[in-house]
């Protein structure tokens, strides 16, 4: 134990030292000599960054030198007047001249005052009457005196024989004025406008729709008279277009709300003389569809009169409306009477289709004034021949011998345009008229 330690301790002193693990020196952890750390290598810089930088201080020093160019002679004076300056301490500080002020000139003295004995009366060319004093100017102590009256004037010579003498407290104004004018007082109340002008008269009043859209028509004397209207135009184009431009301008046209050109249309059968009309549908006792316009009797007032409004906005220029189906809306006088009034409002037309022989629609109508039109006859209901159509005119022209005037409905199929052709060439000779629907309007018993 004793050989160990002195073993151990001649290792310490000779810097061996005993066997056991290797002592770690700075150089094996990669450290540097000096104070234990090794330097990092600079990064090198590029060419580009060193122009780059080169650039950037040449920009600043530019900008700096021309700041001081700008401003340097409002600094200049400034730099000299600092402490250690270019300027010594000891030298005067720079003086400026300023010129003199103008001399004021010295106020004149007040003008003496004027010698009373000097003071000349004015000369007005009047001398003052004895009792009459003037008023010394000259002395300020003087008493007020009284006024001198002015010359009386003397009448003009030219002055209108018989004319009142001016009055003394009259302006002078007053007098020429009355002067000027004594002579032409008279001229001047003859000149005056003896009665009032009457005020404008007011703008007469614009005729209802069924009036001011109709087609101008004269009745033949002693000739009764039969509307023919066709219903449901515009939904097939063709037909349409067959029916406005074959038939007669007498027969009036009425076109559905649901058709796509219904208002061009509308406007080409006007060019060629029809009057036109719209279809209103309303709700059938049967199981027809009326569509997604037809006034309905489970619809309160106020959406039905939403319906037909926007049934009124399909066209313009039309005399009134066409009942389309609709039994069981007519029957119902609370859901009739709203669009009946909206349609008076309007001034338009309303053709009572008679759907099963109800009258309900056409005596409310002419209950709240409206020009009603009311269908004695369907030409062409459900597709009918030609021998039914004949049928049909046949009993048009009894009724309108026996009551004076007669309105039938039909359809635009081919064949009751074509039989409608041919049939109205016949009227002359039979001693009847086609007319225009205004044309019969309230002239049909209500049944």
């Amino acid at each position: 134990m004793a050989r160990r330690g002195r073993a151990n301790r001649e290792g310490s002193a000779t810097g061996n030292g005993p066997i056991g693990p290797p002592s770690i020196g700075p150089g094996a952890l990669g450290e540097g000599p000096i104070g234990g750390r090794s330097r990092r290598p600079r990064p090198r810089r590029s060419a580009a960054g060193t122009a780059l930088l080169v650039a950037w201080l040449s920009l600043v020093g530019l900008i700096a030198a021309g700041g001081l160019y700008a401003f340097w002679p409002q600094l200049e004076a400034q730099v000299a007047a600092l402490p250690g300056g270019v300027v010594p301490p000891d030298a005067p500080m720079p003086t400026r001249e300023v010129a003199p002020s103008p001399a004021i000139p010295p106020i004149a003295d007040a003008p003496p005052e004027p010698d009373p004995a000097a003071v000349q009366p004015m000369d007005t060319g009047t001398e003052p009457a004895p009792d009459e004093q003037v008023l010394d100017l000259a002395d300020p102590q003087a008493t007020p005196l009284a006024r001198a009256s002015p010359p009386e004037l003397e009448p003009a010579a030219d002055a209108a024989d018989g004319a009142a003498p001016a009055s003394p407290d009259a302006s002078p104004l007053d007098r020429a004025s009355d002067g000027a004018s004594a002579g032409t007082a008279e001229d001047q109340v003859a000149a005056l406008p003896r009665d009032p002008a009457p005020p404008p008269a007011p703008p007469p009043p614009q005729e209802p729709a069924w009036q001011r859209y109709a087609t101008p028509f004269t009745a033949p004397s002693g000739r009764p008279l039969i509307a023919i209207v066709l219903t449901g135009l515009g939904l097939n184009g063709p037909r349409t277009l067959q029916a406005i431009e074959q038939l007669p301008p007498q027969v009036s046209l009425s076109f559905s709300p649901y058709g796509k050109q219904t208002e061009a249309f509308m406007r080409t059968a006007r060019a060629f003389g029809h009057e036109v009309l719209l279809d209103l549908p309303m709700e059938p006792a049967s199981a027809d569809d009326p569509g997604t316009l037809a006034m309905l009797t489970g619809l309160t007032p106020g959406a039905n009169l939403e319906r037909l409004d926007i049934v009124l906005t399909r066209g313009r220029g039309y005399v009134g409306v066409v009942g389309s189906l609709g039994a069981r809306f007519v029957s119902n006088p609370v859901a009739l009477e709203p669009v009946l009034a909206e349609l008076a409002r309007r001034g338009l037309l309303y053709l009572d289709n008679r759907p099963l022989d109800a009258p309900l629609g056409a005596r409310v109508a002419a209950e709240m004034g409206i020009p009603i039109a009311i269908n004695d006859r369907s030409l062409d209901a459900r597709m009918a021949a030609t021998p039914a159509v004949d049928a049909r005119l046949a009993q048009v022209e009894r009724v309108a011998r026996e009551r004076g005037t007669a309105v039938a409905l039909g359809e635009p199929n081919p064949t009751t345009i074509a039989q409608l052709r041919e049939w109205v060439a016949t009227l002359p000779a039979k001693g009847l008229a086609l007319a225009p629907i205004t044309a019969v309007a309230n002239t049909q018993p209500i049944r």
